[in-house]
């Protein structure tokens, strides 16, 4: 099982990215705003789920590994595949997803990818209670980051946070700016999350 890949991005396609391994070239599928977090020929970091079928391997990617917590939950409900999963985790941000879920808000749910009535009454069924991702008390209200994070990347967030940006836009910064440089240091990290924000 491929849980992450690091390499550089040889190729960009309309829903996935190559990557160059040492040398080995994978096709990883991600969402849209993973594609607009990465540059062609420039370092990347994505976590992974692997997908095996009977007559092929797919890998999907993504910048946070709560993504992928919240994909593979997705992927367990019946009739959600990896494809339709992968266009819900990438429509919002993990913490809104399951806001939705915990509020019941179908009417939202239905305006994601491929999401009728009946498959969000489902999603809400099966997945209210059970999703792990913390939810801030508002999102106009900068708190504490809740998600675990390495030292490195926390320091990153407070600084950001304390420069006035709420902590789903500086923790959305970090992702973009580590999925470029995987082996930054803080002040580097820091200089390009600010970009990222500048350019959102």
């Amino acid at each position: 099982m491929i849980v992450f890949l690091r390499g550089n991005v040889f190729a960009i396609h309309e829903n996935a990215v190559d990557l160059d391994v040492n040398g080995v070239g994978y096709r990883v599928f991600v969402a849209e705003r993973v594609l607009h977090a990465l540059s062609l020929h420039k370092s990347a970091f994505l976590y992974t789920y692997q997908h095996l079928r009977e007559d092929t391997q797919e890998l999907y990617g993504f910048l946070q590994d709560e993504e992928r917590g919240l994909f593979l939950k997705l992927l367990a409900i019946s009739g959600v595949g990896p494809k339709s999963a992968l266009a819900m985790v990438g429509s919002t941000d993990a913490e809104t997803f399951i806001r939705w879920i915990e509020s019941e808000d179908v009417d939202t749910l239905c305006r994601l990818p491929g999401i009728g009535k009946k498959t969000a009454s489902r999603l809400i069924l099966e997945l209210k209670g059970k999703l792990v991702v913390p939810i801030s008390p508002s999102a106009n209200v900068s708190t504490p980051t809740t998600i675990s994070l390495p030292a490195m990347d926390k320091e990153v967030v407070e600084a950001l946070i304390s420069l006035g940006y709420s902590e789903r836009e500086s923790l959305d910064a970090l992702a973009s700016a580590r999925a470029e440089l995987p082996d930054a240091s803080v002040e580097t990290l820091l200089k390009a999350a600010l970009q990222k924000s500048f350019r959102a």
